[in-house]
């Protein structure tokens, strides 16, 4: 069986952390990321629902106008 010094324990640490570093920005970058594309599907939803508020409001508008003119 191999003995592992003091040394190469060092070693091995140090190249797993620079390892967890990486993968630690990169994570950053991945969330940013998600928290940017849902913020977005958020505005195109509260968007979409104004829309949907304004169109209702003409359609009755409309629709009042030509129920009493009958």
């Amino acid at each position: 069986m191999a003995r592992v010094t003091n040394e190469g324990l060092a070693i091995m640490i140090e190249s797993l952390d620079k390892k967890v570093d990486g993968v630690n920005i990169r994570l950053d970058v991945i969330n940013g990321r998600s928290f940017k594309n849902s913020t977005d599907i958020a505005k195109m939803k509260g968007q979409s629902g104004v829309i949907a508020f304004f169109v209702s409001l003409i359609t009755s508008i409309v629709g009042i106008y030509f129920g009493t003119k009958r």
